[in-house]
């Protein structure tokens, strides 16, 4: 459980980060707050030892359901990414 709360507006409520054949494996589960007027966008940035980019993604939160459509305090919002990491990549 992540509970973390942005602007009052979505709750990000659990995270997962794993890695998997070479791939980082990122999963979210959003919920809206409050009415939301806004289509947020989630990036993921994985920065290597040399604080050099090596991956990055860059989708709206929640995938196809954009959060604009999302119900306050109503059902959670799962999401997931896939990204190509490099083999000395460690989730922290």
């Amino acid at each position: 459980e992540a509970n973390l709360d942005f602007a009052h507006q979505v709750m990000l409520r659990s995270y997962r980060i794993s890695q998997e054949n070479g791939m980082g494996i990122f999963e979210f589960e959003w919920q809206a707050l409050a009415d939301i007027k806004t289509d947020y966008i989630l990036f993921i940035h994985i920065i290597d030892a040399n604080n050099q980019l090596q991956a990055s993604y860059d989708l709206p939160v929640g995938g196809k359901l954009l959060s604009s459509n999302w119900q306050p305090n109503r059902a959670r919002c799962p999401a997931s990414s896939s990204l190509s990491t490099l083999p000395d990549c460690r989730p922290t």
